[in-house]
């Protein structure tokens, strides 16, 4: 059995695993190798680490010679014959600009992750696919009739009152519009202990604000001063009872009118806390459930619910009865984003397909009662921004968009390593 190491010299060497000595040894990298990886059929070995570089090495001896027989081992190892395996570097990729601290394959393909926030599938030296790592769970929301906005962070909340243009005209798309008034941060919330905040939400109307860890939800109602030159101070009152009654969440949302509170438990239930009436109504996975809820969503007038799960299951319900409406036809792809059509009883839904537009990667599903329809819909696409945290309406018919740039995540990192380039001082 052969035996495979990295080390801090950027070496990796290849070690007769019965008696201890060294076979080979390849000098790889110009830093630490920090990770490796092994094929299916243990021919390929792929090496990678703080200079970034991804460093193929094959065994020459794999599909030759009568006399080197490749026999397993106890452990799923290679047994040399009497002549050992020979590798040899044969290729050398670049995919990231941080170190890569982790290498697997999969089936054929290799899963590289790095400290650039980003995984990488590669099937081939030219075909890889790219996997952004910002969080997929929604971490802005906006209390739109209150043009404040929740931020979600690892374990606490910012919640601000947004800034205001009072420029009428439509500018061009480079143009800033001048602000009367700048954001302003209200209130910031620490979550019991410093626990990871899973999700978070708040009532249109900025008077409530509810929280999950994966111990408990929290519940808190909020007064923000209406007049921020004024001395009066944003006030914070955590409703304690109602809280100890709520149950852990993945997702947790509020109707428009801030009468009920819908929560996605880690139980894969649904309840729907009804304010006005003080009750409570729980949609079990019995009713159309079958995996944990990671999409959720309510229509403007607050009689529907939509769910989307890991699945791929898409389903619809009554706010007032927890009965189930319709359900979408399952795609081979997972949903990634829904919402309802602000006066209609539709349904949009974006799929993780990555398809170009337009295609049926953004679908419509119509239920309830149904008006005079039109067929079109109208969808406008902007390719300026890169990576969009948050997409929000407002009352007034603006959106709110929260992006964050790879600049921003690039200077948060930790430095790389500094190699000196042909021709640089």
């Amino acid at each position: 059995m052969t035996v495979v190491s990295g080390d801090s010299h950027g070496r990796i060497t290849f070690w007769d695993s019965k008696f201890g000595t060294e076979l080979q040894c390849i000098w790889t990298h110009k830093a630490d190798v920090l990770c490796l990886a092994v094929n299916r059929d243990e021919n390929l070995v792929v090496g990678s680490g703080v200079d970034a570089s991804i460093v193929y090495i094959t065994n020459m001896n794999s599909d030759s010679a009568p006399h080197h027989k490749r026999a397993k081992g106890k452990h799923g190892g290679i047994v040399s014959g009497k002549s050992h395996d020979m590798w040899t570097r044969s290729s050398v990729l670049h995919f990231h600009f941080h170190d890569i601290r982790d290498a697997l394959f999969v089936g054929n393909q290799l899963v590289l992750g790095s400290m650039d926030t980003n995984l990488t599938v590669v099937t081939s030296p030219t075909r890889f696919m790219k996997i952004s790592g910002l969080p997929h769970k929604q971490l802005v929301h906006t209390a739109k009739d209150a043009n404040v906005l929740l931020l979600q962070y690892p374990t606490y909340l910012e919640v601000w009152k947004l800034g205001h243009s009072s420029v009428e005209r439509v500018g061009t798309e480079k143009e800033i519009l001048p602000l009367d008034s700048h954001p302003v941060k209200q209130i910031q919330i620490a979550s019991k202990n410093n626990k990871a905040i899973v999700c978070s939400t708040i009532s249109n109307n900025a008077k409530l604000l509810a929280y999950s860890t994966v111990d408990q939800s929290r519940i808190y109602c909020i007064k923000l001063p209406a007049d921020q030159s004024k001395s009066e101070k944003p006030s914070v009152e955590r409703l304690a009872d109602f809280s100890n009654e709520l149950p852990p969440a993945h997702q947790m949302i509020f109707t428009p009118d801030g009468t009920k509170f819908i929560l996605a438990t880690d139980v894969g239930t649904l309840q729907i806390h009804n304010f006005k009436q003080n009750e409570v109504t729980c949609i079990n996975p019995a009713k159309g459930i079958t995996d944990s809820i990671h999409l959720l969503e309510v229509s403007s007038d607050g009689q529907y619910v939509a769910t989307g799960n890991g699945s791929g299951e898409v389903h619809v319900f009554a706010t007032m009865s927890g009965e189930h409406v319709t359900t979408v036809p399952v795609r081979k792809y997972l949903p990634t984003a829904i919402s309802f059509h602000p006066n209609k009883p539709v349904l949009f839904l974006a799929y993780s397909d990555l398809e170009p537009f337009p295609d049926r990667s953004i679908k419509y599903k119509r239920f309830g009662v149904q008006g005079p329809q039109s067929e079109l819909h109208a969808f406008h696409i902007t390719g300026k921004f890169k990576f969009i945290l948050g997409l929000k309406a407002l009352s007034d018919g603006q959106l709110v968009l929260v992006e964050r740039t790879p600049k921003a995540i690039k200077d948060d990192l930790p430095p790389v390593l500094k190699m000196k380039k042909f021709g640089s001082s």
